[in-house]
């Protein structure tokens, strides 16, 4: 899965569910209980959490599950 600023957080934890929440949790984005992860990209969680969109990006493209 090819991660970018559009992809919604439910497709990224639907694909790489305990580590990406690993990584999101590190960044102190508690993905797993928000409503908005339906619907939210990422870029839109980062910028709501005060976060680096590219950083996070790099981190969850690390992820080989």
């Amino acid at each position: 899965m090819i991660i970018t600023k559009d992809t919604l957080l439910k497709d990224i934890i639907k694909h790489k569910r305990d580590k990406s929440l690993e990584i999101l949790g590190k960044y102190n984005m508690g993905c797993a209980s928000c409503t908005g992860v339906q619907s939210e990209t990422l870029e839109k969680a980062a910028l709501m959490h005060g976060q680096d969109v590219n950083q996070l990006i790099a981190e969850l493209e690390s992820i080989t599950e």
